[in-house]
């Protein structure tokens, strides 16, 4: 029969033997198939992955196509599964303008600097991703404001305009998300008078710099900015600016067009006028059966050559 010292021995050895083996195996399986190697792997096509994100570029100022080419790009290197990302469900729900749109999100934010491992695209696609919800959210504010406006005769120069210009249509509500305010003022498409009846302030109200004196309306477009948390889109608002003590008769431009037309164009000044003559009355000329209007002061203003100035006035 075994002594107790003896059986003391032996238990001491099997636990010895079982650590030498179990330290044998933390050795050697970090260096099978399945171990290390695996996962260098894995880290090198991750890394892959990556570097192709990173390498996709674009210029300052892309051509639409340019812009279209990184935005295929990002979209191919995002779905590369080796990256495991992880798509909200809000970027399942967008219409395929909206997905782009994150996607030229990531185009530009990889611009400007490149991503270091998975963890930092997946907060860079998540980021991206509500800057989307929150231009999605904007956007779907536009459609219940309206569109024009028209300040009446009755406002003064100074007077803050932005609650007649930035309108909801009825029966719409706000959204409390969106911060409505105005960007700055616009001329009418095509026209070549500059912005003088309206500005902004820093705040973004709108402010009548002075009133309407023309006797006929004028129009300014004011550039609306609807933005949720720091992502922006906008409309334009074509305000009408109603002419000041407008009583229904003729403006004074009007009357000075209608005076114009009574008289002629043409003039002959006689061979035997002598120099020295005032020939003023030969010159401005009523047409036949005309009547002057005397609150219109006729006078003349300038002598030129002809022949589109290439001869001068002698």
């Amino acid at each position: 029969m075994m002594s107790e010292k003896n059986s003391g021995n032996c238990f001491k050895s099997i636990l010895s033997k079982f650590f030498l083996t179990f330290v044998a195996l933390a050795l050697i399986l970090p260096f099978s198939p399945t171990g290390s190697l695996a996962a260098l792997a894995h880290a090198g096509r991750l890394s892959e992955a990556i570097d192709r994100i990173n390498a996709i570029k674009i210029s300052d100022n892309p051509t639409r196509e340019e812009e279209q080419a990184a935005i295929s790009q990002m979209s191919d290197a995002l779905s590369d599964p080796i990256l495991e990302l992880k798509f909200s469900d809000a970027f399942d729900g967008f219409t395929e303008e909206y997905k782009q749109d994150t996607y030229s999100r990531m185009v530009y934010l990889v611009k400007y600097k490149p991503f270091l491992d998975q963890k930092d695209v997946q907060a860079g696609l998540d980021y991206c991703i509500q800057e989307t919800i929150n231009l999605r959210t904007a956007s779907e504010e536009i459609p219940k404001y309206e569109k024009t406006a028209t300040i009446p005769d009755t406002v003064k120069a100074g007077d803050d305009i932005t609650d007649q210009i930035i309108r909801l249509i009825d029966g719409n509500e706000r959204n409390l998300l969106v911060q409505v305010t105005a960007k700055k003022v616009l001329p009418m498409k095509g026209s070549n008078r500059p912005v003088e009846y309206m500005q902004v302030d820093p705040t973004g109200r709108v402010i009548l710099v002075k009133p309407n004196t023309t006797g006929m309306p004028v129009k300014e477009l004011v550039h609306v900015w609807f933005t949720v948390d720091d992502t922006s889109t906008g409309h334009r608002v074509e305000v009408t600016i109603q002419p000041k003590g407008d009583t229904g008769g003729p403006s004074d431009t009007q009357i000075v067009q209608d005076e114009v037309i009574k008289y002629n164009r043409a003039a002959s000044i006689s061979a035997t006028t002598e120099a020295g003559v005032d020939v003023t009355d030969q010159i401005i000329r009523l047409k036949d059966g005309m009547s002057k209007n005397p609150n219109v002061q006729v006078q003349i203003h300038q002598i030129e050559g002809m022949g589109g100035g290439n001869k001068p006035a002698q």
